[in-house]
């Protein structure tokens, strides 16, 4: 990938920037977003994100849904980019304590502005809230 940006000039196109995932024990491993930064480092490119957290994802999503971006809620288990990304776009945000991140004070370190407007434990509690209707 290095020598195909830099020398042949190559789009340095990634999905998304994750710093982590956890698998079924919860162990935490690198995402995709570790090899992202160790690209964009050695090459000194900028890649060009196509997935969650970008406003281009989720504009085709609100088009291709024909909703405005208030009227929608994206729920993840990972707040620090794909709720930050929605909150970016005027959406509103719940986060599931149920995957990636067990513990909300994850949240903390993400500005107000980007932080999720519902915590729940799971999409079953967020669906009991009455917050959302299916």
């Amino acid at each position: 990938a290095c020598d195909a940006i830099t020398r042949r000039g190559a789009a340095f196109i990634a999905l998304h920037r994750n710093r982590r995932f956890a698998d079924a024990q919860g162990r935490c491993s690198p995402s995709v977003g570790a090899i992202v930064e160790a690209i964009a480092y050695a090459t000194q490119a900028e890649p060009i994100v196509i997935g969650k957290p970008s406003e281009a994802y989720f504009r085709q999503a609100l088009d291709d849904l024909s909703l405005p971006a208030e009227s929608v809620m994206v729920v993840s288990d990972d707040p620090l980019s794909d709720l930050a990304g929605a909150k970016r776009m005027g959406m509103q945000a719940a986060f599931v304590l149920s995957g990636k991140y067990r513990d909300a004070s994850v949240t903390e370190s993400i500005a107000q502005p980007e932080r999720p407007d519902v915590v729940v434990a799971t999409i079953g509690e967020l669906l009991a809230t009455g917050a959302v209707t299916i």
